[in-house]
């Protein structure tokens, strides 16, 4: 992790996007499918959202990348 730092932040950086891009695609089809039928439109955003829960959970990662720099034993 030391040795490519650069690529691990990277890496982050475009999950974070990835994740972003989709929650908006579901928003998207949200207003998309609404004029269908709007129960089951929310039917959709229940079930696919919460997939993309791990999106705050992410900057947890970079504290214990932090960590993992400043102390000796990774």
């Amino acid at each position: 992790m030391r040795a490519s730092e650069g690529l691990l932040r990277g890496g982050i950086a475009s999950e974070l996007i990835h994740q972003l891009i989709a929650v908006f695609l579901v928003l998207a089809l949200y207003r998309l499918f609404k004029r269908v039928d709007e129960a089951l439109a929310r039917q959709v955003v229940v079930l696919v959202l919460p997939r993309y829960e791990p999106f705050v959970s992410k900057s947890r990662g970079r504290s214990k990348s932090r960590k993992c720099r400043s102390s000796s034993g990774c």
